[in-house]
């Protein structure tokens, strides 16, 4: 499973990092990605027993709002 999360994590950061140049060589831009998709994925995985739209919509709101702090 790991290995499936470094390699989603390089993969989105490469597309991130293609449309913005500017996060790449960003301790918070990077620090933030990286939360985002391992916490992202171990949030789902523990608590998908409160149905699994719950936990994406509020992940999603966590994410919106983490994001603002690159803003």
């Amino acid at each position: 499973m790991l290995m499936l999360l470094i390699r989603i994590e390089e993969s989105l950061k490469k597309i991130i990092f293609s449309l913005r140049p500017d996060y790449k060589n960003s301790m918070t831009a990077n620090v933030l990605f990286t939360l985002s998709i391992y916490g992202g994925f171990y949030a789902f995985e523990h608590c998908r027993s409160f149905g699994e739209d719950s936990v994406i919509d509020v992940l999603a709101e966590i994410n919106q709002k983490i994001m603002k702090i690159l803003q």
